[in-house]
């Protein structure tokens, strides 16, 4: 019995999703892989952020560049930052330094909304042109407090509507790997209420 290209449509269309998102089937499931250049055109979607710490300072973070170590599982995270007092933006008050700082954190998976978030981040290294090294320590204590506050609300990459295809399985884990994250899907039935999943460094 022959079978009408028209009855071929959907099993054609899920083969192409699955192709489109870069995602391949192995014995241990579903595997979702998510490129670090996806993730850091993404996060700067979300960027610049600013925030103000000991009252009278303002920060700017931008520009963000990902580093992946699947040693640790940690993501690694470099910004831009200017520091000025006096105005919201910038162009309205004094600059008083330029410079970077790297953070890294774990990944943490939120299945209701599809998000993946930066867990648990610290400062690893800061570098501010123009602040004295008396004030770097307070300093990189507030701008640890910012990026904490930061992390906790915003992810780093929401799956798309596509990508969302793959919440009719089950996350058998999240990792992080040297070119990007990956994540791993089962056929088991979900649980009813929401879960998370995460892989956290050391």
């Amino acid at each position: 019995m022959k079978t009408s290209f028209s009855s071929r449509l959907p099993l054609l269309a899920l083969i192409l999703v699955f192709f489109l998102l870069s995602a391949c089937v192995t014995r241990q499931g579903v595997v979702l892989r998510i490129p670090q250049e996806t993730l850091e055109a993404k996060l700067a979607e979300r960027l610049p952020v600013t925030g103000s710490f000991l009252s009278v300072f303002r920060l700017r973070l931008e520009n963000p560049r990902i580093r992946l170590d699947a040693g640790s599982g940690r993501i690694y995270l470099r910004l831009d930052a200017q520091v000025w007092v006096g105005g919201k933006e910038p162009a309205r008050g004094k600059e008083l330094a330029r410079g970077e700082i790297e953070a890294s954190g774990g990944i943490r998976h939120m299945r209701p909304e599809g998000a993946l978030y930066l867990e648990a981040p610290r400062i690893e290294r800061m570098r501010l042109d123009g602040i004295p090294a008396a004030t770097l320590a307070p300093l990189q204590a507030a701008l640890a407090e910012i990026l904490s506050e930061h992390c906790a609300k915003h992810p780093i990459y929401v799956l798309d509507s596509q990508e969302h295809t793959f919440f009719t399985l089950e996350l058998e884990s999240i990792t992080v790997a040297e070119t990007g994250v990956v994540m791993t899907f089962t056929s088991k039935t979900p649980n009813p209420a929401p879960s998370d999943s995460s892989a956290t460094g050391r």
